[in-house]
């Protein structure tokens, strides 16, 4: 897959503008795969469990900025256990983004506009299952459809 930018220029989206929009996704950090995407199949852990990891770790720096991967609306800022401090976008074509593991200092908030130059927080260590000490420091992203069905985002992404 190719690294695919959107122009900065569209800053109204309409988020329910259905599947048939082409939203072109940017990188929202500089960084390699350090986990690959394994859902639904299980991926074996270094203490011998095994988990589903849906979408893709990218290593980068705790502090380093994290920005949205296309135009779109901020729908859910949150934190859970698993993932840690989360954000996640809608974009225009049904797919949602969800970036993982961010530090407490989220920069954007539910019903904000942003575009692939909005900075959405910082890569944190906030997750309590999957941290940094087994996967070292990074960011996890995720792709879902307008379902919530989990999506490759190497198909959207490319990493090296």
């Amino acid at each position: 897959a190719q690294e695919q930018e959107v122009a900065s220029t569209e800053q109204d989206v309409n988020v329910s503008a259905g599947t048939n929009v082409e939203v072109k996704f940017k990188k929202p950090l500089e960084g390699s795969i350090a986990r690959e995407y394994s859902y639904p199949k299980p991926q074996a852990m270094s203490d011998g469990s095994s988990r589903n990891i849906r979408g893709i770790d990218i290593k980068a720096s705790v502090g380093t900025e994290v920005k949205s991967a296309a135009v779109g609306e901020v729908k859910e800022v949150s934190s859970k256990v698993e993932e840690g401090s989360y954000v996640v976008i809608a974009h225009a074509n049904g797919l949602y983004t969800k970036y993982c593991n961010l530090s407490k200092d989220i920069r954007v908030n539910v019903g904000d506009k942003v575009t692939e130059e909005t900075v959405i927080g910082t890569v944190g260590n906030s997750s309590k299952i999957f941290t940094n000490d087994e996967f070292g420091e990074h960011l996890n992203i995720q792709v879902q459809d307008v379902n919530g069905k989990d999506l490759n985002p190497t198909t959207y992404f490319t990493f090296n």
